[in-house]
């Protein structure tokens, strides 16, 4: 850093340092392109160090730090202390009058205004008279709207935030304007981040910063570019996007999969769309409330794992589970079916879970079937590799697969209920063995041998470690292998179908039961009791406890009883259930309880009691709400999505302020959804998704909407552009791609060409002299084409929007695998597109011929003021924040990592759609932690 020495200087001399500051800006063209490379923490172009009292002001001109040209304007102390501190709303009111400051201004001394020009600028002053460590945080400070700012501190400096009056911020402004130079490239340190802190920050500081030796004191500037407090960032828009007001459903499929109860502490997990959930309640279910979720280190959890069995006891409580969809494509669901992708759950009381590594001893494939507390911690069954599978745990964070040889499970398939008492383990499961039997052929008869399944039972003394077969009888007309086995008072219980002739003759019939069995010690079992009814079909499920045993038994009609025993001898039917499908059973000490799904909602139920109202539990229903594109047209931007699991359409005339949009055919069976909409001279179309018909909606005026007619049934549209010959439609329709096309949004026109061979196209830009679409067609293999080949990405042209022309060939780059092409945005006839396998090509013709190159992580691409900009997301599963890149041409890229809630720290961020508006960009999107998902509104000037 340079230095300079003074004994002291006049007033004048620090008026011309003042000038200094802001005029002498070194310009840096030392830009280059990261594609490829190691993103770097270049200056955010999106943001800019300013004080909490200074607005940023939209400028065309954006070379020069806004902080540099206000602090020559609004440097000032009062009496040479520090002003006082800023109205509490200040960084959000920039008209407010403040404290008068021409006073203040003329009162300081030179030292005072040289001190607070350089603290405007971003730099304090340290009495240590050393530069700032190399070890230092120096992430540049970021602003995450246009009418927010952030504050900047220095260990060890104290803040000195300056009032300004209206009438200053507005001369502010103006000299902004006048000597800000035009569209200066956004300069970026090559230094890595750990390193910066030794330097002065290159966006716009002359190097003029040192040792002054002044009176008794030595001063040492310091340059810190992130002071650490958190900008606003992006807007919480949960009032912004309002639901449906008259929507009688939260539009998201919901379920509880499994419940389990020790005393009177029930914990109850599932799921909705996006996220697992921990229901629990200490006090045997009168009041509830949503459990805490956490990885081991503290943060958010992984999304998209769900919880699908669980045990507890004894100050240690397990959850196992896996993502919505098994990696091997097996039938499992969040619906109580296996525990399929080793996700691990830990809790000492149920009411705060932590979020375990499952590997190495589950696999990605692996099936868990069933959870046991034991004695000495957990045992867990399932299947693995194609066979039956045990895992053992002496806390539930640690797991360890038991060895095939040492189970001594040969032969047996998989293991489907397990049940403890103590360290003893009794498992329920299938087996392959081999049957005899005699076939007659002609006139000989021969014994010939086949395999084939069977269930059986098989019994630990060890937790679970080594396991040997134990038999149950068939007596009382049980037959099968059993459809449930718990622990419960005493010992062991399983239950059998039964079947019984009662009656001679005409008067003959069968009439079906349920027999219990028990066991003391697992090994030896005998007839307990029976289940009967004249409606009986079997028991569901079986549950135990010290206190007693339930079932849920299917009857004629629809119907599920529920009935308790406290020996398993005699039983009672305390209740029936219509309508839910049963997941889950626990017993309680004053009864059952149930969890399952009415409809598309979770159900969670207390026999006796009555059915809980989840809505009424704090944050256990989160409906549906979603926005998935914006759409400029004029003064006015659109914003598509959906809610409460319907259409959905906002209008805003500057961004900022939003209403919800009405008309006709938004809702229908099943989740409807828009994703894309243009506006052009006739008025609005939006498309989107239904599960059977294409979704097109039209409006004159943004605010009143109605279904479009004329299109097939079959097309599925995506995406939507307005240009020279009307208004064009992208998407599929049955396998291939296909396009449709307007001129006032009632007659529509298919389009033709070049597009069976391709599966979709996905998107659609307007270019001067036509139209260019983008999508993906099956990778040729092996001369063949079809099936669940790789698709590759195809780019098509077209002057009319009708007759469509597939381009030449799309390179992949090296080190990125073929994909689709998700996203295109035109700058005249300039394209760049993005590829759902991490990377951008760029046309420069049109779209007739094209260039690629890596581009990690970007899901959205649009025009920006200065070339393009692009939004992704960067870091670990859970706790991704929001990255920007921005390019003047498409070819080179400079990564942004812009901070603020909503855009980085604790939880996942992401931007699900973005867009130009006059000088600023608008983009709306999504901040989830295990708690849900909440909208995002983010307005920050455009690059």
């Amino acid at each position: 850093m340079a230095r300079f020495v003074g004994i002291a200087m006049s007033t004048r001399r620090w008026e011309e340092v003042e000038e200094q500051v802001t005029t002498r800006i070194p310009e840096e063209s030392d830009t280059e392109s990261v594609t490829g490379g190691r993103p770097e923490h270049p200056t955010d172009p999106f943001s800019a160090i300013v004080d909490t009292a200074m607005p940023v002001s939209r400028r065309k001109g954006r070379g020069l730090p806004p902080a540099v040209v206000r602090a020559a304007d609004t440097a000032g102390l009062e009496n040479g202390a520090p002003a006082a501190s800023p109205p509490e709303n200040a960084g959000t009111t920039p008209k407010k009058s403040r404290a008068g400051r021409g006073a203040v201004k003329r009162a300081a001394s030179p030292w005072q205004r040289s001190h607070s020009v350089w603290r405007r600028a971003g730099v304090d002053w340290a009495q240590d008279g050393t530069v700032a460590s190399a070890d230092e945080d120096d992430t540049p400070a970021r602003t995450g709207s246009p009418d927010t700012a952030r504050a900047q501190t220095v260990q060890g400096a104290r803040k000195a935030p300056v009032t300004r009056t209206a009438q200053t911020q507005e001369k502010a402004q103006t000299q902004e304007k006048a000597e800000t130079p035009e569209k200066a490239p956004p300069p970026r340190s090559d230094v890595p981040r750990s390193r910066r802190g030794r330097r002065a920050r290159r966006a716009g500081i002359v190097v003029l910063a040192g040792v002054l030796v002044a009176g008794a004191g030595a001063y040492a500037v310091q340059n810190r570019q992130d002071g650490g407090t958190s900008s606003p960032g992006a807007a919480d828009a949960t009032r912004i996007f309002t639901l449906d007001p008259a929507a009688k459903t939260d539009g998201r499929e919901q379920v509880l999969a499994a419940v389990a109860a020790v005393g009177e502490t029930i914990v109850a997990v599932g799921s909705d769309d996006v996220r697992g959930q921990f229901l629990t309640s200490a006090n045997g279910g009168r009041t509830w409330r949503l459990a805490e979720v956490r990885a081991a280190d503290g943060g958010e959890p992984p999304p998209g794992e769900f919880p699908r069995q669980v045990a507890g006891g004894a100050g240690a409580w397990v959850a196992l589970g896996g993502p919505a969809a098994p990696a091997d494509g097996s039938t499992a669901d969040a619906v109580g079916g296996p525990a399929v992708g080793g996700a691990v759950w830990t809790s000492s009381d149920g009411r705060t879970w932590t979020r375990q590594a499952g590997a190495p001893a589950f696999a990605a494939a692996d099936e868990v079937r069933a959870v046991a507390r034991t004695a000495s911690g957990f045992a867990a069954v399932g299947r693995a590799s194609g066979r039956a599978a045990v895992w053992v745990s002496p806390d539930g964070r640690a797991w360890q697969r038991v060895a095939a040889s040492q189970a001594k499970l040969t032969g047996v398939l998989r293991l489907d209920r397990v049940a403890a008492v103590g360290d003893t383990l009794v498992a329920q499961g299938f087996r392959s063995q081999t049957v005899t039997r005699t076939v007659t052929r002609g006139n000989k008869k021969r014994r010939v041998k086949t395999t084939a399944r069977g269930g059986g039972y098989w019994r630990s003394t060890d937790g679970g470690r080594t396991w040997a077969a134990v038999r149950v009888p068939q007596q009382r007309g049980s037959y099968g292998s059993g459809n449930g086995l718990v622990s419960g008072p005493g010992g062991f219980f399983l239950t059998r179908d039964s079947r019984q002739v009662t009656g001679r003759g005409k008067k003959r019939r069968f009439v079906r039961s349920t027999v219990v069995f028990s066991s003391a010690d697992g090994a030896k079992w005998a007839v307990a009791g029976r289940l009967t009814g004249g409606d009986l079909i079997g028991v569901d499920r079986l549950s135990g406890a010290p206190s007693g045993l339930a079932a849920l038994v299917s009857m004629r009609g629809g119907k599920t009883a529920v009935m308790r025993s406290q020996d398993g001898r005699t039983w009672r039917r305390t209740a029936v259930i219509t309508g839910p499908a049963l997941t889950g059973l626990a017993v309680l000490p004053l009864g059952p309880v149930v969890t399952g799904r009415d409809g598309d909602d979770a159900y969670l139920s207390l026999p006796g009691t009555g059915d809980i109202d989840l809505a009424g539990v704090d944050g256990a229903v989160q409906p549906d709400r979603a926005i998935a594109a914006l759409a400029p047209n004029g003064g006015q931007v659109l914003a598509v999505g959906g809610t409460n699991g319907d259409a959905a359409v906002w209008i805003s005339p500057d961004g900022r302020s939003w209403s919800r949009a009405s008309g006709t055919g938004f809702g229908g069976d099943g989740t409807q959804r828009l994703t894309d909409a243009a506006g052009g001279g006739e008025g609005w179309v939006a498309v989107g998704r239904t599960p059977d018909r294409p979704l097109v909606m039209t409006s004159a005026n943004g605010a009143d909407w109605r279904r479009a007619r004329g299109l097939s049934a079959d097309f599925r549209p995506t995406g939507a552009t307005y240009g020279p010959s009307g208004y064009v439609l992208v998407g599929r329709a049955g396998d291939s791609a296909a396009a449709w096309r307007s001129t006032d949004l009632k007659k529509w026109t298919r389009g033709s060409g070049g597009l069976g061979a391709a599966k979709a196209m996905t998107d659609v830009a307007t270019v001067p002299d036509g139209y260019v679409a983008v999508g993906g067609a099956p990778q040729a293999e092996k001369g063949k084409r079809g099936g669940d080949t790789p698709e590759r990405p195809v780019a098509w042209t077209s002057a009319d929007g009708e007759k469509w022309t597939a381009s030449g060939a799309v390179p992949v780059p090296p080190g990125a695998a073929p994909g689709r092409f998700t996203r295109v945005a035109a700058k005249g006839g300039l394209l760049v597109a993005l590829a759902d396998q991490g990377f951008v090509a760029t046309s420069a013709d049109g779209g007739k011929t094209w260039r690629s190159q890596v581009l990690e992580g970007a899901t959205t691409v649009v025009v920006a003021l200065q070339g393009f900009v692009a939004a992704g997301t960067t870091g670990a599963p859970g706790r991704s924040d929001v990255i920007i890149w921005s390019s003047p041409d498409g070819h080179t890229w400079r990564p942004s990592r812009p901070h603020g809630a909503g855009l980085a720290g604790e939880g996942a961020q992401r931007l699900t759609a973005l867009t130009a508006l006059g000088d600023d960009l608008l983009a709306v999107g999504v901040t989830a932690d295990h708690r849900g998902e909440r909208p995002t509104l983010w307005r920050t000037p455009s690059p």
